[in-house]
């Protein structure tokens, strides 16, 4: 279906597949932001990109700052100093920007944030955690669907779907599981993008 045409139809009208492929398409072609910070347009998409995963994660806590401020959520970080990786920048900001918006999201006044990166058997992992009481059990598998939302407040968007399907791209993986304060969403990348 020519992506035009998806457009003038009632989203509800259009199966899940068909959901998935639109978006896709949009994203591929600049047409819609994947929420949060825009990171995912980057015009250098390049994958030889060499960078210091630590000066990326500060720039977007700098970014989600004042946000943070507005719900008095603090914002914890213990990044390891030394793990430069190989892949498009913009992918890797849009990975962390759509975790720590969804993490804002979910805390509560006075709520805190941990952001984590840290390499463990050839793996480089990256975890972002809040203090929102948690992901009910009944949904945890479906989180990283597309249009899928915990917060009704907030307009459904690709956010997380965009994020596990950037991960994927880099042959890693995702995943959200509840800790004793909140949820903790992981995002595990090969040790192949680790530039040495």
């Amino acid at each position: 279906m020519p992506q035009a045409e998806a457009l003038n139809r009632p989203i509800a009208s259009l199966a899940p597949d068909s959901w998935a492929a639109l978006v896709s398409g949009l994203l591929q072609d600049e047409a819609v932001s994947p929420g949060g910070v825009e990171f995912y347009r980057d015009k250098n998409r390049d994958a030889s990109q060499v960078f210091d995963s630590r000066d990326a994660i500060e720039h977007i806590v700098q970014i989600y700052s004042s946000r943070m401020a507005t719900k008095s959520v603090n914002g914890l970080c213990c990044l390891e100093d030394n793990l430069p990786l190989r892949m498009a920048k913009g992918d890797f900001q849009q990975v962390i920007s759509n975790l720590i918006s969804n993490t804002i999201d979910a805390c509560s006044r006075n709520g805190t944030i941990h952001i984590d990166s840290y390499t463990y058997e050839h793996s480089c992992i990256f975890t972002v955690s809040d203090s929102g009481g948690g992901v009910p059990v009944s949904i945890l598998d479906r989180i990283f669907t597309l249009f899928f939302t915990t917060n009704q407040d907030v307009s459904t968007g690709p956010g997380l779907w965009v994020t596990r399907d950037i991960v994927e791209k880099y042959h890693g993986t995702t995943a959200v599981e509840n800790r004793t304060e909140g949820a903790e969403f992981k995002v595990v990348l090969p040790g192949a993008i680790l530039a040495s």
